[in-house]
């Protein structure tokens, strides 16, 4: 602690026991002080975790529907707060993800390998001589017209991405006869995504992944409202909370997951199988515990919850493509 008597922020007088300024709020942390007392209150600064981490960590791994009941109960300054745990899980899953899971050079190399591909494709395709064409053609005649007109415009605007020198607004309306805003952004992205070989696209994919593991929070707790909707008490901030704990508790598991996916034992599977076992267990228990309802009304409930949140991580996975197509 500092020895001033005045806060250094904005001068406000100071007792001998506190902590924080009452004035402005900024800690009272001396910083000609060894390194270990500033990265202990740097992180309590920015996740809250100091003295509540020892009280947090045994039942975050073994019972976290404890972290809610209590939580619930208004006794909040003794845990770890649920937002800042989930945040803490999240950037470990992400950076493991990232940069343990993610070869970003080697994505760089497979896509070289699909642009290089689909080149020698369209070159095989370009070689098909006047009279094999025409004969394709006069087969399926019969096929029909507004697709084929679909085709020939879809063609036309792959033709335009890839040889195109000029993609203002005007002349991509003019040459492809668009005229929607997000149609012509469409089409200046997909022209930037092949001539960067798709790789600044995937780093975009990448950096959006927090967004979208965030979204799938308040989902999944949307879910379990109206599971629980004959529940007697049934706010939504309860299922919030623990879908946080539920989320947090997740990306750690999966995390373990992907490291010991990621080494090469020879015998993997002893390694993954209980990680799997465990989540499953642990996280039925969660259920069980929390909304006190017996096995078969919580395992058909996990199901739905689970079957529900599997189809909106494809909506929402697609909403982050699409999203980092528009901003890339």
């Amino acid at each position: 602690m500092s020895k001033e008597d005045n806060c250094t922020n904005c001068r406000n007088k100071l007792k001998p026991e506190d902590q924080f300024c009452s004035q402005c709020g900024q800690s009272r942390i001396d910083y000609f002080t060894g390194f270990k007392t500033i990265l202990k209150d740097t992180l309590d600064e920015v996740f809250g975790i100091d003295s509540k981490f020892k009280h947090t960590i045994l039942p975050f791994l073994t019972k976290p529907q404890f972290l809610t009941e209590e939580f619930l109960k208004g006794k909040r300054q003794f845990y770890v707060h649920p937002i800042r745990l989930y945040l803490f899980c999240s950037i470990v899953f992400i950076f493991i993800f990232n940069n343990i899971i993610i070869d970003k050079h080697t994505i760089k190399l497979d896509l070289d390998k699909i642009f290089s591909s689909q080149e020698n494709t369209q070159s095989n395709l370009n070689d098909l001589n006047t009279e094999d064409t025409d004969s394709f053609n006069l087969h399926f005649s019969d096929t029909n017209e507004e697709d084929s007109i679909n085709t020939k415009h879809l063609l036309k605007v792959i033709d335009f991405i890839k040889t195109s020198n000029d993609f203002s607004d005007k002349t991509i309306k003019d040459s492809l006869d668009v005229k929607e805003w997000y149609q012509v952004k469409l089409i200046r992205q997909s022209h930037y995504f092949y001539s960067e070989k798709g790789v600044t696209f995937f780093e975009a994919v990448l950096e959006n992944i927090p967004i979208a593991i965030m979204l799938l929070v308040p989902l999944f707790a949307l879910y379990l409202k109206l599971l629980y909707v004959r529940k007697k008490q049934n706010f939504y901030i309860q299922h919030l909370i623990f879908s946080m704990h539920l989320h947090a508790f997740s990306l750690v598991f999966f995390s373990f997951f992907l490291i010991f996916a990621k080494i090469d034992f020879t015998s993997t599977d002893l390694f993954l199988l209980p990680i799997i076992l465990y989540w499953l267990v642990i996280s039925g228990l969660m259920f069980k515990k929390f909304y006190d309802q017996n096995w078969f009304k919580t395992i058909t409930k996990i199901c739905i919850a689970y079957s529900i949140h599997i189809f909106m991580i494809f909506w929402v996975v697609l909403l982050e493509l699409f999203i980092s197509l528009l901003i890339f």
